[in-house]
C-alpha cells in the first residue's frame, strides 16, 4: 500500500481546492467571489447590456482578414464596450472599432434594474 500526504490549497473565497500553489493562485484571480472581482455593473444595472459588434481578425490559413461577429456587454451611460475582470486577468477580450475599457469597480452611473 503506498499512501502519500499532500498539500492541498483551498480558495479563500469560495471551496474549491487546487493541488499547487500557482493554480489556487491562478483560480483565485478569476474566482466570481473574490471581492476584488465585483464590479456594479454586473449588479443589476440598467445602463449594461449586450450589443453584436463585428471584430476583424487576420487570419491563418485563410485568405486575407476574416470578420466575426460578436456579443459583448456594452454601457449605455458611457457609450463603450466593457468586460470583466476575468477578461483582464485571462487577457480574452477584443480590441474594437470603438472604445472597449474594463468594467470598473465604482461608478457614478449605476442606476439599479427594479
Amino acid at each position: 500500500m503506498i499512501i502519500k500526504t499532500k498539500k492541498v490549497y483551498y480558495c479563500g473565497h469560495c471551496k474549491k481546492h487546487r493541488l499547487t500553489k500557482p493554480a489556487m493562485e491562478h483560480h483565485e484571480k478569476l474566482c466570481f467571489n473574490n471581492p476584488e472581482n465585483k464590479r456594479p455593473c454586473l449588479e443589476c444595472c440598467q445602463h449594461l447590456t449586450k450589443k453584436i459588434t463585428s471584430i476583424f481578425e487576420d487570419g491563418y490559413g485563410y485568405d486575407g482578414e476574416r470578420e466575426e461577429r460578436v456579443n459583448l456587454f456594452y454601457c449605455l451611460a458611457k457609450k463603450t464596450f466593457l468586460y470583466t475582470p476575468q477578461n483582464e486577468v485571462k487577457k480574452n477580450y477584443f480590441e474594437t472599432d470603438e472604445e472597449n475599457n474594463p468594467m470598473p469597480k465604482t461608478c457614478t452611473d449605476y442606476k439599479f434594474n427594479y
